[in-house]
């Protein structure tokens, strides 16, 4: 049944649920955090990986959000012991040019990399924090031969972001 409050009501976290919220509720997306994924194919299936400018991921449109993930596979591994593949996520503030890593730990992939296997980057404080106009990219590196670097790269980046 229909509730009226006098006043806006508070509850406990975790207290109202998917179910509890009607299919028609036709919630403003200016109310929704919500977690997102930007997936890319750097290098197509068969295509050696090399070194590529930088490449913008995403731009902050909310007034926030938080880094949630990087990751990264090849789809043919290195034949060669001294190709590796660097991924790096970079940040700039709006009106910068000046670009930082926000990884503590870069994805690097290897001979030894499994295919099909995703790496994980490790971000330098958990939750990243994102702002409005905060600028992300993608840098890829490959060290060593073309002719033995690995062969297709997937990537992956997961953020939530608060529309409004």
């Amino acid at each position: 049944g229909a509730v009226t409050f006098g006043t806006a009501p508070t509850f406990p976290s975790g207290a109202i649920t998917n179910a509890y919220i009607a299919s028609q509720a036709a919630i403003d997306y200016t109310k929704v955090v919500g977690e997102r994924c930007n997936e890319v194919e750097a290098f197509a299936d068969g295509v050696s990986i090399i070194t590529v400018a930088s490449r913008t991921l995403h731009v902050t449109r909310g007034t926030s959000g938080t880094q949630i993930g990087l990751d990264a596979f090849h789809i043919v591994a290195p034949t060669s012991a001294n190709c590796t593949t660097t991924i790096e996520l970079q940040k700039t503030v709006a009106a910068s040019s000046a670009w930082a890593s926000v990884l503590s730990t870069p994805i690097t992939l290897t001979t030894t990399s499994v295919v099909y296997t995703r790496y994980a980057a490790t971000f330098a404080s958990t939750g990243i924090a994102m702002l409005v106009g905060d600028c992300y990219r993608l840098v890829i590196t490959q060290a060593g031969t073309t002719t033995g670097a690995g062969k297709g790269l997937h990537i992956s980046h997961s953020y939530s972001e608060a529309p409004a």
